[in-house]
């Protein structure tokens, strides 16, 4: 990834420079997308200057990247991402958004984009009813992934899911505790909103798996075992 080119393309100090988000996915072909996002980089370039914010936005391949200096973009916070994203959808542009903080050189945001590059399709499919993430989302992702093709590790880390597998509507208990972990971070309504049924019903269901596991199943260990096993579940679903 040439950082130094689009950098002296656009006059700045690459010593500066302490954030990167990156802009891509979607399902359309190759053509459609590039021409959609050579839209949205004259779109996101308005969006910073209409709010006096300066940032580098460019094409790179399938994506967009967004740089920012330090001094010049200090105040950067979360309903600014999510007016960006709601400007974007409201266009049509059905984009994902990865955050990369704490940059510290040019190496390390190579490092940044090859792991976005390697792990995005696998952060979609973990997560497919979320449109922002982080390193800590593309890590996990290149964890599941590795896991993923490891025949035995796969079995190891399944084992968790024994106690729901003895039960009828087991798929239905999986959808379940899958939603309520990596879909709605362990809240009751979002889970209820994402599945689509009532709130009662979702505590129902939660109630029967802790019972099959007769514990409370957001202690530790066993939430970071189960949220793995739902991980590489989900995973290999769509493989």
């Amino acid at each position: 990834m040439q950082i130094r080119e689009l950098s002296a393309k656009h006059g700045i100090d690459v010593a500066k420079i302490q954030r990167m988000w990156l802009l891509g996915g979607g399902s359309m072909g190759d053509f459609k997308q590039k021409r959609q996002l050579k839209q949205c980089v004259s779109q996101i370039r308005s969006f910073f200057r209409n709010r006096g914010k300066w940032a580098l936005v460019d094409l790179y391949q399938n994506s967009i990247i967004v740089l920012f200096q330090a001094a010049a973009f200090s105040e950067l916070d979360e309903t600014m991402e999510e007016e960006l994203m709601k400007d974007l959808l409201d266009e049509g542009l059905h984009l994902a958004l990865t955050k990369c903080m704490s940059i510290t050189s040019i190496q390390n945001i190579q490092n940044m984009y090859e792991l976005y590059e390697a792990y995005f399709d696998t952060v979609r499919m973990i997560y497919p009813t979320r449109s922002t993430f982080d390193l800590y989302d593309l890590s996990f992702a290149e964890k599941i992934k590795k896991l993923a093709d490891d025949g035995y590790k796969v079995a190891r880390h399944m084992y968790s899911l024994q106690p729901i597998r003895q039960e009828a509507n087991y798929s239905i208990l999986l959808e379940t505790l899958a939603a309520y972990l990596l879909d709605a971070g362990e809240n009751l309504q979002r889970t209820a909103e994402v599945l689509g049924v009532h709130k009662n019903t979702v505590r129902y269901r939660l109630n029967q798996i802790r019972a099959s596991y007769a514990c409370e199943i957001s202690q530790m260990p066993l939430v970071a075992e189960l949220y793995e096993a739902v991980a590489l579940q989900r995973l290999l679903s769509n493989n």
